[in-house]
């Protein structure tokens, strides 16, 4: 169990040590990236097992496992999503190039928020699979 908190610390460190030594922690904050990821995630999710499918990551490891699986593949699709839409923003805005700029940076927030949602759901999937071996 320590090790598992000890590994987590450990990657939440990385990733803000990273951000924050290529630049500012503001350039990660971005709303409507953050709406577009965790909010289609989260309605697949509530879609697929209902409002109480949240209550799966402390139920049963078989039932946890299909939700932290099911879980990476949303977040992912819902970040290339995202980029989709920014992008084409960004194009649509090519004429002005402060807008599409920022239209394009924010296609790149919605790819690390969706892998980043995606590697929560993995570190869950794989602290089950760990907590099933013992």
């Amino acid at each position: 169990m320590k090790s598992n908190v000890l590994g987590l610390l450990t990657v939440i460190i990385v990733i803000i040590g990273a951000i924050s030594l290529g630049g500012s922690l503001k350039l990660f904050i971005n709303i409507p990236s953050f709406i577009i990821v965790f909010g289609i995630s989260m309605g697949g999710l509530v879609y697929r097992f209902g409002f109480s499918g949240f209550g799966l990551l402390f139920g049963n490891s078989k039932t946890k496992l299909v939700f932290c699986q099911y879980g990476k593949f949303l977040s992912i699709i819902s970040g290339l999503l995202g980029t989709i839409i920014a992008i084409i923003q960004c194009f649509s805005n090519i004429d002005n190039f402060s807008r599409a700029s920022e239209a394009f940076a924010i296609s790149f927030v919605c790819l690390f928020y969706g892998f980043l949602l995606s590697l929560i759901f993995h570190l869950l999937e794989k602290n089950t699979e760990q907590v099933e071996e013992q």
